[in-house]
Order: structure tokens, then sequence, then C-alpha cells
């Protein structure tokens, strides 16, 4: 692998190249309470040129809630396992 490929691989990956946003960026706006597909477009922009990566954008909100949800069950556990 050459230096210009090391360097592609370790720029961000735009979700939106409208409006130049990354992952990192939905997933801020989502840390913010930005929680579905309407308001990370408001927030941020995202999918409101061409709106091609409206679908990239609805996977990050979903893994943001399935980690969301992951971590609430371990947390429920963990209470339950300490009793209170």
């Amino acid at each position: 692998m050459n230096e210009e490929e090391l360097n592609a691989l370790m720029r961000p990956k735009k979700v939106c190249l409208c409006k130049g946003l990354t992952r990192a960026d939905i997933e801020k706006a989502y840390d913010k309470g930005a929680k579905t597909l309407d308001a990370i477009m408001k927030e941020t922009l995202a999918g409101t040129g061409c709106g091609t990566c409206e679908w990239e954008i609805e996977k990050i909100l979903r893994e943001k809630q399935q980690k969301e949800e992951q971590e609430k069950k371990g947390q429920q556990l963990e209470l339950f396992k300490n009793g209170s």
C-alpha cells in the first residue's frame, strides 16, 4: 500500500457528499438529541441535497439505537445482580 492509499484510508469517510458530513458529524448530532432522520436533517442538513445518503444515515441511527439498547440492558442486568 502506498502513502496515497494509506492517507485515503485514514481520512474520515463522508456520509453526505453534498454537505461534506462524516459519520462522526451524524453521531454527534444524534448524541445531542437528533434521534430521527428528520431531526438529523434539520440539525446537520445531511440528506437535504441530493438525498442519496438517507439510507446510510438511517443505518447509523439504527446502529446507535441498538448500541443504546444493549448498554441499557447491561445496566439493568448490573442493577439486578447487585440487588438494587
